[in-house]
């Protein structure tokens, strides 16, 4: 902070008051200029004045705002173990269901807003913004279960968050490292392709997959479209025609393909799932 004091002489000793009470001291110029950098200060508003000898300067208020510091959000679910280190592992089929992720009280003000950002294997899905209540306390986003999927067996999915107080800029919080791991050694199941007409979907053969393999694939848009099974037998590929009623209702609009498998009889209901095809405009 910096004023003037037209009584102080050159060099006099100028003393800093806080809401009356003196916190440091600095001296003036030959101008009666002075500078004092008040340090430690907590939130808060604040009347400041100077002082020399007899004489004294009007208040000023003061506003102090201190940025939070933004720590990690974190996944909360009974089979996610705390951040270590702002890193998280989750076991997708452990789990196979949306998962919330939660933005800590990092000092949180009522009225601030928060937006959550996931940065996936190829997207970057934005939250709608929620605001700190009053009191404040803990915010939760929905994460649907198919950005998990899209990301297994990719260790550099990230989620940090902003936080806008008034008219500021948006704070950048810490970011949080997510891996999400499928079955114990297997590769991620890569997406599926669409041709240029947008109604077939063909999925390729991969390792462990055999002639007893079922395929089933899935539509996700305004609506949900599922195919019938098919067995893969002797195939390189297998090509599954996309519902032509699912078409006109999803026309022009973002959409999401992926796909299930079971490799084996034996395997009963334990499907794995494939990564995400995504087209912004059908």
């Amino acid at each position: 902070m910096t004023g003037t004091l037209k009584e102080a002489a050159p060099g006099a000793v100028i003393e800093i008051r806080k809401n009356g009470t003196p916190i440091g001291t600095t001296t003036a110029d030959e101008n009666g200029r002075w500078h004092y950098n008040a340090v430690g200060l907590i939130d808060g508003v604040f009347t400041f004045t100077a002082h020399t000898g007899t004489a004294s300067s009007s208040g000023w208020q003061l506003t102090v705002n201190q940025p939070a510091v933004l720590i990690v959000p974190y996944v909360q679910h009974a089979n996610v173990a705390d951040p270590v280190n702002d890193r998280q592992t989750l076991a997708y089929y452990q789990i196979n269901a949306d998962i919330d992720v939660v933005v800590p009280d990092y000092g949180m003000q009522p009225g601030e807003s928060i937006k959550l950002y996931w940065v996936g294997r190829n997207t970057t899905y934005g939250s709608e913004i929620q605001t700190v209540a009053n009191p404040p306390q803990p915010l939760r986003f929905k994460i649907s279960k198919y950005e998990l999927i899209d990301v297994i067996g990719y260790r550099s999915t990230r989620i940090h968050y902003t936080v806008k107080r008034g008219t500021a800029e948006p704070v950048l919080s810490h970011t949080l490292s997510l891996d999400v791991t499928g079955y114990p050694g297997e590769a991620p199941l890569v997406s599926p392709t669409l041709n240029t007409a947008h109604d077939n979907i063909r999925v390729q053969r991969q390792t462990g997959m055999g002639t007893s393999t079922t395929v089933e694939v899935r539509g996700l848009g305004t609506t949900e479209w599922q195919s019938t099974s098919q067995t893969l037998g002797s195939a390189q590929y297998l090509n599954f025609p996309v519902s032509a009623a699912w078409l006109k209702a999803n026309d022009g609009k973002p959409v999401r393909f992926n796909y299930s498998v079971r490799l084996k009889p034996s395997d009963g209901s334990n499907y794995r799932v494939s990564q995400l095809l995504r087209l912004d405009r059908l």
